[in-house]
């Protein structure tokens, strides 16, 4: 029997059980391993179906779980969501998780305070439909310090948020945000690679599951922030004018303007020290010195001093 349509008749639908391959003599679909056919007959693709057997691999029965493998557009397409809250009901779904909400709104904008506030409308609205808790994977913007990219409405609606880092091979999950509870709660886990067998071209068919990992994962170290154009030319000249110094003399205090670099060039053909208003540092061995205090911050006006 043909598993995608109403067809009885032999050989329109075949599988070679010891190799993988399969075909659909009445459609030309064909693939090479159980991990292609299955992605076929659920509509889907591929890394849809290698993690589901990945999961069924490592944990067991996956009869709870469900996929869709297209894309559901949340904000114009009422009749999809309707199905979607349909099935979920029929399932007795307890959580639908909405991977990722840049699909979800898809020609929606997530900086807008309207299209945000229609996704979370219908969002909403397939919570109380279902009963069914709803998850949404979103993502944050080049700056993670600021959260979740696109308009604030969305961190708003959310009862709990949670932020997942990576430090090397571990991986974290915080709660940053929750309603009915403490946040800070950390979890720590790590992906696993299983080997589910292998394609037609003789390479293994690898996927990742989750982990759970005891204790806190490491967090990651923080980035350094980088240095404006200016400050950087300022630092050069800094590492070229004490290339040849003793290494336990104090450097030019921060704070430094432009007007500085042609100080530092000139101050060097001379041979001087370095002198500011507040801070003077020389040119001479002279293993103990300092100054009496390194300026706080602001700008000081540099020049040689003999």
């Amino acid at each position: 029997r043909n598993p995608t349509r109403n067809d009885r008749r032999l050989g329109s639908f075949k599988i070679n059980l010891a190799t993988g391959r399969w075909a659909d003599f009445a459609t030309g679909a064909k693939g090479g391993d159980a991990i292609a056919l299955l992605a076929y007959l659920d509509g889907s693709d591929q890394a849809r179906a290698t993690r589901v057997q990945g999961f069924a691999r490592e944990y067991g029965d996956t009869e709870a779980f469900h996929y869709i493998g297209q894309s559901v557009n949340f904000t114009a397409d009422a009749e999809a969501v309707a199905d979607v809250a349909q099935a979920a009901k029929a399932l007795g779904a307890k959580l639908i998780v909405v991977d990722t909400l840049a699909r979800a709104i898809a020609e929606g904008d997530e900086i807008t305070p309207g299209d945000m506030g229609r996704l979370i409308a219908t969002l909403d609205a397939l919570r109380a439909a279902t009963g069914a808790h709803v998850m949404v994977v979103h993502h944050t913007g080049k700056d993670e310090s600021r959260g979740m990219r696109g308009h604030s409405s969305l961190n708003g609606a959310a009862d709990v948020t949670l932020h997942v880092t990576a430090s090397g091979a571990a991986r974290q999950a915080e709660v940053k945000k929750n309603k009915d509870g403490l946040a800070g709660t950390t979890l720590a886990f790590a992906l696993k690679p299983t080997t589910l067998g292998r394609d037609d071209d003789g390479d293994d068919i690898v996927t990742m599951v989750v982990e759970e990992v005891q204790g806190a994962a490491p967090k990651a170290p923080a980035k350094r922030e980088r240095l404006a154009a200016e400050q950087r030319m300022i630092f050069e000249e800094i590492q070229s004018f004490f290339a040849d110094i003793e290494p336990d003399f104090v450097t030019p205090a921060p704070g430094m303007r432009r007007r500085a670099r042609r100080t530092i060039r000139r101050c060097r053909r001379r041979g001087r020290w370095i002198g500011g208003e507040r801070w003077v540092t020389r040119r001479v061995a002279e293993p103990d010195w300092r100054s009496a205090a390194a300026p706080q911050s602001g700008d000081v006006r540099w020049s040689c001093v003999k």
